[in-house]
């Protein structure tokens, strides 16, 4: 169960990166 949720913060922690990187690059 840790594990599941540890990647599922983890997923989520990349996307935000990610549409962050995204709207700086804009």
């Amino acid at each position: 169960m840790f594990g599941c949720v540890f990647m599922c913060m983890r997923g989520s922690m990349i996307k935000f990166l990610v549409s962050l990187e995204s709207a700086v690059g804009a």
